[in-house]
């Protein structure tokens, strides 16, 4: 797809640094689900506030196991 080869070239020419590294964190595909869990029971008539806390609290849960898993 020639249209993309600009993107392609700006993204090989970039010097990495901190501000180019995007968000580091391993737990985000558990983290969609967590949040994806808690919107389907919020749609499905359940209780925000419980489908947010219980959401917080995966969450929580899961930045602190992945920080563990790599000695944080």
């Amino acid at each position: 797809m020639p249209q993309l080869q600009v993107t392609v070239d700006q993204l090989q020419a970039t010097k990495p640094s901190y501000a180019t590294q995007g968000g580091l964190m391993d737990m985000i595909p558990e983290g969609r689900k967590i949040m994806e869990t808690a919107l389907e029971t919020v749609y499905n008539s359940g209780d925000v506030d419980e489908a947010y806390e219980s959401a917080v609290e995966q969450f929580n849960s899961a930045i602190e196991l992945a920080n563990a898993a790599k000695g944080e």
